[in-house]
């Protein structure tokens, strides 16, 4: 697993609805909020809408701001996602706003208990680090997914792909809102967006349901508003026209037609994520002392061997020992070599000469005695002085490597390493500090694969998708 060095701040989540599979949404928002009673007390059941939605602007404008300052993507995402709420909001209620909130009916109560619960839980993510398995976004098809659309009110419910990465190629947005989707004779509407003031020229919308329309931008309209290395923000806003025609008098159809603009901004994340310290703790090998090893024989006398020995009289003998690896090259964790020898006589003896000469390999890997035969037996010993190369100390290198979100880099480290560290902190403002062993699915670092080619190994490291863009 990828093991967390140093832990990272845990997120608060704006989050006024978390969907979980099939439960009713009713249910959705209730758990979103954590405690919507809490929220939905009697003070706030005393409240106009026109105060909660006033209070929700603000807060949304106050989450703007500090994104912009901060550089953070997902509370930037959090303001659109409000300010288009109250937006929806503000055509919901638009007959309604000095009315309270304990005489309105659900699912319109909920849609303002979810909005005011967003301003309670806003103003923590100033304050917060963000890491790529949190989330810090306003639910907003939770909450008005129980309002229906109406002939009698437009509105843009939700817009999803506010926040996207540098890549070849179009980039997609989802619309949902009064009949983007709708063909035909009936009401329909009509969407436009521009971009840091300028109306996108070729915007290709594709109607998928009713109220759901997808918009293809080309990328040589976003394509230059991405900065190299840190994260963009550019206004936005998205213009939806619909119209609804009327009866046919005397042959002159009537029709009404509204306008709604949604004022957002475009979080562009670059494909460079950040860069990164490597910090890699191998073991240093060197030559280490390690017990003597011996061995002994006996040298029968010359009588003895006239007499049956089964050698000639006088013939030597070799006494040797061999050790394992020997200074070969390369060197392999747990070899040994001999660095010295000595072989004599073992006393008591009459044998006379006194030490005999050792031939040691150049490689170490053997040392060999001769013993002539002497006027007696006597036995002989060889002892050798061995050194095995093993792991002495801790070797730490750093060096700084360039992550992205797209695309793998590709490290070499040692094979035999002990301890690969990876710190840093990335354009999202999320902090990384982890030991590699394995992938981990929770970490801002992902280990895409591991490549062994003999005593190295080729690790494939990428940065996280931003959270803002799930």
């Amino acid at each position: 697993m990828i093991r967390r060095a140093l832990g990272a701040g845990s997120a608060a989540a704006l989050a006024c609805c978390v969907v979980l599979g099939n439960v009713p949404a009713r249910a959705q928002v209730v758990e979103g909020l954590g405690a919507i009673s809490a929220v939905a007390g009697p003070v706030l059941m005393k409240k106009r809408v026109r105060d909660i939605l006033t209070g929700a602007r603000l807060t949304a404008s106050t989450l703007l701001e500090d994104g912009r300052k901060t550089g953070n993507g997902l509370m930037v995402r959090g303001a659109d996602e409000l300010a288009v709420a109250v937006l929806d909001a503000s055509a919901v209620f638009s007959d309604r706003l000095d009315v309270t909130l304990e005489k309105l009916k659900e699912p319109e109560r909920l849609l303002l208990e979810g909005i005011a619960g967003a301003q309670t839980t806003a103003p923590r993510l100033a304050d917060r680090i963000y890491t790529a398995k949190d989330t810090a976004t306003l639910d907003v098809a939770g909450i008005l997914g129980q309002v229906a659309f109406s002939q009698e009110r437009f509105a843009i419910q939700r817009i999803v792909g506010l926040t996207q990465l540098e890549k070849d190629g179009a980039y997609q947005m989802l619309v949902v809102g009064s009949y983007v989707g709708t063909l035909g004779d009936g009401p329909r509407t009509s969407l436009k967006l521009r971009i840091a003031d300028r109306e996108v020229t070729g915007l290709t919308v594709s109607p998928m349901e009713a109220h759901v329309a997808s918009l293809s931008i080309p990328n040589d309209v976003l394509k230059p508003l991405f900065n190299a290395d840190a994260l963009a923000i550019v206004d936005a806003e998205l213009i939806a026209e619909t119209v609804i025609p009327g009866k046919t008098l005397f042959f002159f159809a009537s029709e009404k037609r509204q306008s709604v603009t949604a004022k957002v901004h475009l979080v562009l994340y670059p494909s460079y994520a950040g860069e990164a310290k490597l910090i890699i703790s191998a073991p240093a090998y060197g030559w280490k002392s390690i017990p003597d090893d011996s061995t002994t024989t006996s040298q029968p006398d010359a009588a003895a061997c006239a007499n049956g020995c089964g050698e000639p009289a006088g013939a030597p003998r070799d006494l040797s020992l061999t050790a394992p690896g020997g200074d070969r090259t390369p060197r392999v964790g747990g070899d040994v070599r001999i660095v010295s020898a000595t072989c004599g006589p073992i006393a008591p003896g009459s044998a006379t000469g006194g030490q005999t000469p050792v031939v040691v390999s150049d490689s170490g890997r053997r040392a060999t005695c001769r013993v002539e035969a002497t006027a007696q037996p006597q036995a002989y010993r060889l002892v050798v002085k061995r050194e095995q190369w093993m792991p002495i100390s801790d070797l730490i290198t750093s060096s700084f490597v360039k992550l992205y979100y797209g695309k793998p880099t590709p490290i070499v480290v040692p094979l035999d390493e002990s301890n690969i560290r990876i710190t840093g902190r990335s354009l999202t403002g999320d902090s990384f500090d982890e030991f590699l062993d394995a992938p981990d699915p929770g970490s801002p670092i992902v280990l895409v694969k591991k490549d062994v080619n003999g005593a190295n190994a080729t690790l494939y490291l990428r940065a996280r998708r931003p959270s803002s863009l799930y």
